[in-house]
């Protein structure tokens, strides 16, 4: 399923403007943002889909140490994103004009 871009949540970091629609996630878009959106536009590890599925199928990422079977699994604020392959870790948190972003922390 999708969402229109000029329709997405105010605490989303990504511009209205751009193309049309965007991947929602699964439960509770109101509060979450779907996993392919932080790896290929925030945080610019991704370039499209499909190298997501190959690295989720690697069994290479972990949201509050569980392993990620979907693409559009939502991530909520204070979750944690564990990237095996490159040994980085990033938690979601509230910057001070409200913008969900990702802080990278240790361990």
């Amino acid at each position: 399923m999708h969402l229109k871009r000029n329709k997405i949540e105010k605490f989303w970091p990504i511009p209205r403007k751009g193309t049309k629609y965007l991947a929602i996630p699964k439960h509770n878009h109101k509060d979450s943002i779907p996993l392919i959106i932080i790896m290929r536009d925030l945080l610019g590890l991704v370039r499209n889909k499909k190298e997501l599925k190959k690295i989720i199928n690697e069994k290479k990422i972990k949201i509050n140490n569980k392993e990620i079977r979907e693409t559009n699994y939502p991530v909520s604020l204070f979750d944690v994103l564990s990237l095996e392959s490159i040994g980085k870790n990033y938690k979601a948190i509230l910057s001070e004009n409200k913008k969900m972003f990702f802080h990278e922390v240790k361990g």
